[in-house]
């Protein structure tokens, strides 16, 4: 089965999409490990789900006194536009990158809220990139949100 593939430029998170149309996304050096885990039957394909966003960044916000890159990544028709705002006047609007339904942008700042907008009609709400709450206090808690 064909697979396209797109590795973004900072992360080197590796977007996937099947020619059935379900996708995979993950940083590089889990791939291997990915590919051994569907060898033994568990699925690592998604569908593409249009409401879904996901964000994930280098560290865990409050763990690095200095900027680290942050991504989100959702599914949207092909012909529906994504625009990605960070809410940091220091950070230009990330580009976009498509393959398909999937779309994904990433840039390097310090925790902030993010804000995806659509050109169809599924709005998103504010993503605000926080710190779990099972982990332990962070280090720089002054790069946390909210603080």
């Amino acid at each position: 089965m064909r697979i396209d593939r797109l590795v973004l430029p900072v992360s080197r998170m590796v977007l996937q999409r099947r020619e059935d149309g379900r996708h995979l996304v993950a940083a590089e050096d889990a791939l291997e490990i990915l590919y051994e885990a569907e060898q033994q039957g568990v699925s690592i394909w998604s569908e593409p789900d249009y409401t879904a966003v996901t964000a994930f960044g280098e560290v865990f916000p409050g763990d690095a006194p200095h900027p680290t890159w942050w991504a989100v990544v959702g599914t949207a028709a092909p012909d529906t536009t994504v625009h990605v705002t960070v809410d940091d006047e220091r950070v230009p609007d990330p580009p976009v990158h498509r393959l398909a339904e999937l779309w994904a942008c990433e840039w390097i700042a310090h925790p902030a809220v993010v804000r995806v907008h659509r050109s169809d009609d599924h709005p998103v709400s504010p993503i605000r990139i926080g710190r779990p709450d099972f982990l332990p206090p962070a280090r720089y808690p002054e790069w946390e949100i909210g603080r």
